[in-house]
């Protein structure tokens, strides 16, 4: 028997198996891709502009992407790409990435860890890049004593595009397609106080920012003493 074809994800990633990813996709998931594809050439838009750290990224995995955060709906699809695409000309995505983190918050990024614990860490074992989140120890009106709500999201692109670059090294070195990142966050001992309305002006922000911009990439773990 001739040797089965090598799967796009790595063994024992669910994505093998899931309806709606590259290899596992039914006929009218397939349509809707063929027709997205269609679209994006009608178009005539730069789809690398202001996603340098994106070069690499399966083209047919990253459009489906956008399928799935739109439920397969081709115009809602590209509605959501061509607004990403015209957003990172706009926010200076690409420039963004060539400063340091300094540069962009203002100050030294110890100052906003010491009251934002975040950091990025290993990977699992698909291959994941994993960052870990102690929202427990989040205090937003103090980091914004260091920097800016403005310089807090600036950052927050910063660190996703750092992230982005980390799943092609990942699939580099895997041999197999790392397309999400996993999220471990901690909310152990969060209190009520925490909740100011800088805390969810930026949450909101961000949360816009990553569903818009960066569809079905994070993958969200629990924090360990939850899971």
């Amino acid at each position: 028997n001739p040797p089965e074809p090598k799967s796009f994800y790595a063994p024992g990633c669910s994505y093998n198996d899931l309806p709606g990813y590259k290899g596992n996709l039914d006929v009218d998931q397939s349509i809707s891709l063929k027709i997205l594809k269609k679209r994006v050439r009608e178009a005539n838009v730069d789809l690398h502009a202001g996603r340098c750290k994106h070069k690499h990224e399966d083209k047919d995995a990253f459009l489906l992407r956008f399928l799935r955060a739109r439920n397969f709906h081709v115009e809602d699809a590209r509605t959501l790409l061509l607004g990403d695409v015209a957003w990172r000309k706009e926010f200076g995505v690409d420039d963004l990435c060539a400063l340091s983190a300094q540069e962009i918050l203002g100050c030294d990024p110890i100052e906003v860890n010491n009251h934002y614990p975040h950091w990025t860490h290993k990977h699992d074992l698909l291959g994941r890049p994993v960052m870990y989140e102690k929202t427990a120890d989040c205090v937003v009106d103090s980091a914004l004593q260091h920097t800016t709500q403005d310089g807090l999201i600036r950052y927050h692109v910063w660190r996703a595009e750092c992230n982005v670059a980390q799943l092609h090294r990942q699939t580099h070195l895997t041999g197999y397609q790392v397309e999400t990142f996993v999220s471990v966050i901690d909310v152990d001992g969060m209190g009520i106080t925490q909740i100011s309305r800088k805390f969810l002006s930026l949450v909101q922000a961000i949360a816009v920012i990553d569903q818009d911009h960066y569809p079905c990439l994070l993958y969200t773990s629990p924090s360990p003493r939850d899971s």
